[in-house]
């Protein structure tokens, strides 16, 4: 079984980075995040049992989410990363629950030898759980009919008392087979409210049981004035199979809070839902928040209507937010026609937009897409200066796909006298993209 890992860095180039270099190890199912908040939703909905995670964020100090994550789940593995590394924050990083501590820029050999031991210790404490599950089932005595007769909202607030994990797994089980058979709105309300991550989680794992009927109990819980509760509402419907449930997201979409609003825009930006599109467009015109915004520009990229975005690309790429370029670059790669090749070609060579991780792998969706497509001998140039600054190999190795794209017998020459570089970036990225070159 994949280990399921979490990377959190405020720098999405980072996240990115890491997320490549961990799906290329194997092994592993490797999620992202860069708003700690988001991650530890991610921590309880979706078992993570390993997190990478940056000490230095503008929203949450690292150590504090160390703390709070081992809240949520404490049996999360956290590994602290910082370029900022004092004998005081290492020691309180590890104090505090840390399964170790890695110093940026990271050595690849040492995360290697780091992930080694996390996967080793989580192998070892699934066995162990394994095993004793067995010893307790083959002991297991059958509850007392006081048990067996008491009320899910009753076995929720048993739940929340219970201490010990083996007991509190019995009546997870309970409540989540009452819930399958007879999802109740009082039920299902307590339930997601609970201040115990385990008992809201448990309604989300039961949803995947449910079916379309129940769509209207969905909207009737989506006007609590408990905007947390609303939602988990949200999360509790990404879970329900059948298109019926993309009402709901809609719906939410006029929700007061922004934070529902963003949370609907990720459900159907993942849903693929094309029937949205001309409503989130609309939202563009409306929403002042720049962290909506870049939600509502990703979105759009993963519904991707082609034929409907070039003009909606025209109007928002002059005099664009500088907060929102890595979000419009994303729905630029997605769908943008050709001619948006020779626009980022001129605003690169302008320098209004640097030739960052974002741009390079939009040029390469790009050019993927029009392989007729023609940049300057101007930005060739440029690009074969950028490959010698790059500090990753994953770096190195986008920027010579790029480069293979406008000209391949260069980019191949450029990569045979990278691959003997005393810089171990260069090396190694330049012998991973010849790698796959022969592979072609």
């Amino acid at each position: 079984m994949a280990i399921k890992v979490l990377v959190l860095d405020d720098e999405r180039e980072i996240v990115e980075s890491l997320k490549k270099f961990l799906e290329m190890e194997g092994d592993f199912e490797v999620l992202g995040e860069t708003d700690p908040e988001r991650a530890l939703e991610l921590i309880g909905r979706e078992n993570v049992q390993l997190v990478l995670c940056d000490i230095v964020m503008p929203k949450m100090d690292g150590l504090e989410f160390l703390e709070a994550a081992k809240s949520v789940n404490g049996l999360v593995q956290v590994v602290m990363m910082s370029a900022y590394s004092t004998v005081d924050r290492v020691i309180a990083a590890l104090e505090r629950g840390a399964a170790d501590y890695l110093m940026k820029p990271l050595d690849l050999n040492e995360l290697k030898e780091v992930l080694k031991e996390q996967v080793k210790r989580l192998s070892r404490w699934r066995d162990l759980v394994v095993r004793a599950r067995a010893v307790q089932d083959a002991s297991s005595q059958k509850p007392s009919p006081e048990e067996t007769s008491s009320s899910p909202l009753s076995l929720i607030e048993s739940l929340e008392r219970e201490k010990d994990q083996f007991r509190r797994e019995e009546l997870l089980g309970r409540l989540r087979e009452h819930l399958a058979r007879n999802p109740e709105e009082e039920v299902v309300r307590r339930a997601l409210s609970s201040p115990d991550p385990f008992v809201r989680n448990s309604v989300l794992e039961v949803g995947r049981s449910w079916g379309e009927e129940v769509v209207p109990l969905l909207k009737r819980l989506l006007q609590d004035e408990n905007h947390h509760l609303r939602k988990l509402v949200l999360d509790l419907a990404f879970y329900v199979p059948g298109d019926g449930v993309l009402e709901v997201f809609r719906e939410a979409l006029s929700d007061p809070d922004p934070n529902v609003r963003m949370t609907a825009l990720e459900y159907l930006g993942e849903r693929g839902d094309k029937a949205a599109y001309l409503v989130i467009v609309k939202l563009l015109e409306e929403e002042k928040e720049p962290m909506l915004l870049a939600t509502i520009f990703e979105t759009l990229a993963e519904i991707c209507e082609e034929g409907k975005t070039e003009e909606l690309l025209k109007k928002f790429r002059e005099g664009l937010d500088p907060l929102l370029r890595r979000s419009f670059l994303k729905l630029v790669s997605a769908c943008g026609g050709e001619e948006n090749i020779s626009w980022l070609e001129e605003e690169v060579l302008k320098g209004r937009w640097p030739l960052s991780r974002e741009v390079v792998d939009a040029f390469i969706s790009l050019l993927s897409r029009y392989p007729e497509g023609k940049v300057s001998s101007d930005f060739l140039r440029l690009l074969k200066e950028q490959v010698m600054f790059e500090r990753e190999p994953l770096g190195v190795y986008q920027v010579l796909k790029l480069i293979s794209l406008i000209n391949p017998e260069e980019a191949r020459g450029l990569a045979e006298g990278l691959k003997t570089s005393s810089q171990e970036a260069l090396s190694v990225g330049a012998e991973e993209f010849l790698a796959d070159v022969c592979e072609d």
